[in-house]
């Protein structure tokens, strides 16, 4: 009996420790165009070298209803629904997702946000008006950030650097998010529970058309 209980005890002890670890998800972009989405538990850093084809990945896709926007899936949709029916349930897919985003990224932790800007152009001229514009949009959306989320204010480093002297222009962006599993994992449910409630949704409407 006792040992029964300290088992469950450890599981559920256990349990509660995974869901609050916390999990980083790093977006990166370098000067070469490159753009990369990591994630990071623990120690392990994943996506490096992403494999579309991963059959856990394609499961959880599937199950949150995110395959729906795969190319294929959209040709098929049309064919079966038509091109409006397929581009409203569409439009309403993204705007859940975005709408689930941006609760989930009120809940994340900005650790790092570092953005690296090199204006260069022709002349003189042309450079000074691309500072301009690169600070014009750089500058709302730091203010975004800082008003949804919090923010380790020793983890923003920005640099924004006019360059006169006809050098290469250049953009690089660090960005470091921290939020617990917990979070994610409620988004992740809340997915699965709308695609769920829609796949019925749609057999029944099927079924009352025979």
């Amino acid at each position: 009996m006792w040992i029964l209980l300290g088992i469950i005890l450890f599981i559920l002890f256990l349990v509660t420790v995974i869901l609050l670890l916390p999990v980083s998800v790093i977006i990166k972009a370098n000067e070469k165009g490159e753009f990369k989405i990591l994630y990071k538990l623990l120690f392990k850093t994943f996506g490096e070298k992403p494999d579309p084809n991963n059959p856990i990945v394609k499961t959880l896709k599937e199950v949150a209803g995110v395959t729906r926007l795969d190319k294929e899936k959209l040709k098929q949709s049309v064919k079966e629904k038509g091109f409006l029916k397929t581009l409203n349930e569409s439009a309403a897919l993204i705007l859940e997702l975005i709408k689930k985003a941006f609760n989930l990224l009120k809940k994340c932790k900005l650790k790092d946000l570092k953005i690296d800007v090199i204006c260069a152009e022709e002349d003189a001229a042309k450079t000074a008006i691309a500072y301009g514009r690169a600070y014009a949009i750089i500058s709302p959306v730091l203010n975004f950030i800082n008003g949804v989320m919090k923010v380790r204010k020793k983890g923003q480093k920005i640099n924004i650097t006019p360059d006169f002297n006809g050098g290469e222009p250049s953009f690089s962006l660090e960005i470091v998010l921290t939020v617990s599993v917990f979070r994610v994992l409620i988004v992740f449910l809340q997915l699965m529970a709308d695609e769920k409630k829609r796949k019925e949704q749609e057999t029944v409407k099927k079924e009352n058309q025979k």
